[in-house]
């Protein structure tokens, strides 16, 4: 049977240690990347963020990927709330219509996460960001690339 180790990232979304208890030799109190603090645990719930996954002392899953929201209460980390409101914010900054504005801040929280509405908010998304020209669709991919969903990413994107 296997087991999660804790991981440590920095407030920014660094991975520091992707296995703090196997490894805390590798921990660091700041991120050498950015600077920023580094945490192993959930700000709003306190529970460890989970690191890699380890199955009779070999690692299973060596491509960690960071979290963005808690395993146990399911908050956004730091990170993750910081990419949403450079979305949010990426959204009330284009030139286009308040209605369009109102429709890409309430897609927004749909298309980060796979759900049931999820294609249709990427689709109006989409829609919206294409009449604003090239340069504001690379920003656009720039900001939102890390937290998109891979179903909201294809049908914005493309790929």
């Amino acid at each position: 049977m296997g087991y999660y180790d804790v991981a440590q990232i920095c407030m920014k979304g660094h991975v520091i240690n992707k296995s703090v208890k196997g490894f805390p030799e590798h921990s660091k109190k700041f991120c050498p990347q950015c600077g920023s603090p580094t945490i192993t645990h959930c700000p709003k719930c306190n529970t460890y963020i989970q690191g890699v996954f380890y199955e009779e002392e070999d690692i299973y899953d060596p491509n960690y990927e960071v979290p963005w929201f808690c395993q146990n209460c399911g908050a956004a980390f730091p990170w993750a709330e910081a990419k949403l409101k450079a979305a949010h914010e990426f959204a009330q900054s284009l030139d286009i219509s308040k209605e369009e504005k109102k429709t890409l801040e309430q897609s927004i929280d749909d298309i980060v996460i796979t759900t049931a509405t999820t294609a249709a908010s990427a689709d109006k998304f989409r829609r919206i960001l294409s009449k604003t020209g090239k340069t504001t669709l690379e920003t656009g991919k720039e900001i939102l690339t890390d937290i998109l969903s891979e179903t909201a990413k294809k049908i914005i994107f493309g790929g």
